[in-house]
């Protein structure tokens, strides 16, 4: 009986080659290998005015409706605009377009574009909750690391120091990429 297996074995390992196998074999293990990319970073895309800015993922908590900004007194004018009540839970409500240089363009709106509702982020930063307003979300950008490119010099002074980078969008549109510590650790500074 293994004889006969053993055989059939021997038979099925000798046969000839078919004509386009060695070929077909050949193009298949010369063909070039597709990489596929997984080291995708991602950011929350927002506006401020008509400029478009983003925050990394990890930093922001929460977006929220425009709640009721509560001022404080002898806080008018600068990086604190009030406080705001999300859930409960007293946040510091702070200028993120007077920290950036963009107050003057933060009442602007893009051409072309529709109203949208302001809405409030809420942040985490190593000094505690945040929130700021802003004039849109987008949402969830994803992109590679590669893509992002440096800030140009006729970018304003302020809104370049807290750039990391910029990012190609849609419709030959960029996101200014925010560098998450620097921009917390100068507005948690501002706040004390």
């Amino acid at each position: 009986m293994t004889q006969r297996f053993s055989s059939a074995a021997a038979q099925l390992l000798d046969r000839e080659v078919p004509e386009n196998y060695l070929r077909e074999w050949t193009d298949i293990i010369a063909a070039k290998r597709q990489i596929v990319e997984t080291n995708f970073k991602s950011v929350v895309v927002f506006r401020i005015g008509s400029e478009w800015l983003s925050l990394p993922t990890s930093a922001v908590k929460e977006i929220a409706e425009q709640p009721v900004l509560h001022q404080l007194p002898h806080r008018s004018g600068g990086i604190v605009q009030g406080i705001v009540s999300i859930r409960g839970e007293i946040l510091v409500c702070v200028a993120l377009d007077v920290l950036l240089g963009l107050q003057e363009r933060s009442k602007e709106t893009p051409s072309g574009s529709q109203m949208a509702i302001e809405r409030l982020i809420v942040c985490d930063s190593r000094g505690g909750r945040l929130a700021f307003m802003v004039s849109d979300v987008h949402g969830v950008h994803h992109y590679l690391s590669r893509n992002l490119r440096d800030v140009p010099v006729t970018v304003a002074k302020a809104a370049a120091t807290y750039t990391a980078g910029i990012l190609p969008w849609k419709d030959n549109q960029t996101i200014g990429c925010l560098d998450g510590e620097l921009v917390f650790y100068a507005l948690n500074k501002g706040v004390a």
